[in-house]
Formats: C-alpha cells, structure tokens, sequence
C-alpha cells in the first residue's frame, strides 16, 4: 500500500531533464568550469585548478583514510598520460589529522 506522502519511484521524462540540468549546473559552479576566452582561437572549456585539486585531494582522503601523507599528480598540459612528451608534476598532500 502506498502512502500519500511516498515519492514515485519512476520518473518521467520532464523530471529527468530538470533533475539533469540541476546537477550539471551545481557540478559547473563548484568546478568553475567556462568557456575559453574569445581570444583562444580554439572551442573548448576550461575548470578552475584549486576546485579540481580540492576534489581530487578530498577522493583521495576518501580512499585512503589512514595516510598522512598522500601524493597527487597533476598533469599540466592536454595531451594523454601515454604520450611521449608531457609535463607532470607529483604533489605532496599533507593532512592534518
């Protein structure tokens, strides 16, 4: 027996989409993603580096609750992890526990 108060379990279509654009809009806002300056004479977007690393650092502590020290490397250009010239750089993550 469903209660008044229960929430349907399937969604229709308009729920989706409004559920999906809220989420993409939040996920935009805290990764500060934009678009490039009309001045780049490519398309494409770019994120906002502290908001990324934060994540990524937060996903780690996540992970690897009983590390004190954990180490993030960060990739500094676009081209893929396999290339044969690309720049990275490894980053100690200190916590405070």
């Amino acid at each position: 027996m469903q209660k008044k108060s229960d929430t349907p379990v399937l969604l229709n279509k308009n729920q989706i989409k409004a559920i999906r654009k809220m989420v993409m809009m939040v996920v935009k806002e805290t990764m500060g993603i934009k678009s490039l300056p009309s001045d780049v004479k490519i398309h494409g977007y770019q994120v906002d580096l502290v908001s990324v690393v934060v994540w990524a650092v937060r996903e780690m502590r996540m992970h690897c609750p009983n590390k004190s020290k954990l180490e993030l490397n960060l990739k500094l250009d676009g081209r893929p992890f396999w290339g044969t010239v690309s720049c990275s750089i490894n980053l100690p993550v200190y916590l405070i526990i």
